[in-house]
Formats: structure tokens, sequence, C-alpha cells
């Protein structure tokens, strides 16, 4: 019998059913070996987690940016709900060791396959939905998904963003545009920079990073979404 402790501490959730969980971690291959009913895989709760993990991340951009359009959100959505992210997750709880496999697809290494890995996650995602309800799946969506989450703004609008503020706010002619450093911390080696960027005078956004770039890219991208205009992006 599988211990699931260690499991349940990463999950943050103790099932009412373990069941749900065993389940959710039973790839179709463990199901092939043993000679059980298809419906005893994990397939069915990765439908359901799928679903669930769309509705969950799109609820958030939603409200988070509510000036970007559907096809933006879209795209956005897209870089969060991947492949990639979910095995790294998966990864991150050491999900691998937990999953039910077929002998030969332990002897091929299938726990640390990311087809494996993330379709496991999105099965976690929907037990969880079942057995605890969607507060609880979207707890652990957002906080396992935080890294992807972040990296997926972060390459969407912090790319070029001194580019596009430029664009906003010249549109209607030329104006002052100034970035400011307001202080260095640290030592020489090792600094983090922090830059104001001023329009005409008035500061629209702050940012901070480990380079002058990088702090004034932030602070751009601070100011587009204080102005939280669509066009931009």
């Amino acid at each position: 019998m599988t211990d699931f402790t260690l499991l349940y501490k990463e999950l943050e959730h103790e099932y009412k059913d373990p069941a749900l969980l065993k389940q959710a971690l039973t790839h179709s291959s463990y199901v092939n070996d043993r000679g059980m009913k298809k419906t005893d895989s994990n397939e069915r709760l990765e439908f359901l987690g799928d679903a669930v993990l769309g509705a969950v991340i799109g609820e958030m951009l939603y409200y988070k940016y509510p000036v970007i359009n559907e096809g933006s959100l879209t795209k956005l959505r897209a870089k969060i709900v991947c492949e990639k992210s979910l095995n790294d997750a998966a990864l991150k709880i050491d999900l691998g060791q937990y999953l039910y496999l077929s002998k030969g697809e332990i002897t091929d290494k299938g726990q640390y396959k990311s087809s494996i890995l993330s379709d496991a996650m999105e099965a976690i995602i929907g037990s969880m939905f079942l057995d605890g309800g969607m507060d609880v799946a979207k707890k652990f969506i957002l906080k396992v998904l935080d890294p992807a989450i972040e990296s997926a703004e972060d390459s969407t609008y912090r790319e070029d963003s001194k580019s596009r503020l430029q664009r906003y706010l010249q549109q209607n002619g030329s104006v002052d545009i100034e970035y400011r450093v307001r202080k260095e911390i640290g030592v020489p080696h090792d600094k983090v920079f922090i830059i104001d960027v001023y329009c005409n005078g008035k500061l629209l956004g702050t940012g901070r990073g480990k380079n002058k770039k990088e702090a004034e890219m932030k602070a751009a991208h601070k100011a587009i979404g204080k102005r939280g205009d669509d066009s931009v992006f």
C-alpha cells in the first residue's frame, strides 16, 4: 500500500476519498497490465482536470487583466496551461514516484516522461476537484503553477515594454519620457537598481532589477498596467 503522507503535504489536501487520488495516479499501462477496466485509469480524471485547470487560469487572467482582449488572453492562457508547465509542477512535488505504471513503462522510465507526468497532474487536479471542490482545486493550481504564470507574464508583457510605452505615450505627439535611477542597493558586483519612469515630469511607474535595463523594462511594464490600455499589448 503506497504511503501518501508526503504527497498529501505537497498537495495541501488530505483526501476524504483516497481512492480518487489512487485513480489519479494510475496510468493506462498499469490498467492494461493488470487486466483492469479501462475506466480505472486516470484518463477520465485527466479530462476533468483539464477543464478545471482551464477555468481557473481563465478566471485568474480575466480579473487580473481587465482590458486585455480575448485573443491575447487565450495566448497567455496557452503559455501557462501547457505540457511543460504541468511537467515542471509534477517534478517539483516528485509526483513520478507515486505513479502506478506497468513493468514495461517503469523499465522505460515512464515516471520521468513529460507526457505521463503532465497528464497525471491534470488527473490530480480533477481528483481534488471531486474530493474537495473548486476552492481546493483552485488553491492548488495557483500555487503549483505560480512559476509558469509569472514566466508567461514576463515573456508576454515585459518584453520590449519600453517601446510599447513610448508608442502609447507618443500617439498624440512628442512627449518627454525619462528613466531616473532612484536607488542602487547592494555591493558593486551584486546590485539591485530601482528606477522610475516619468512622462513630462509625472511619475508613471517604478521597477527594480539586477541591471538598469531590467529595472527600466519593469518600470515601463508597471506604467502600462496603470494606464490600462489594450492597444499596447
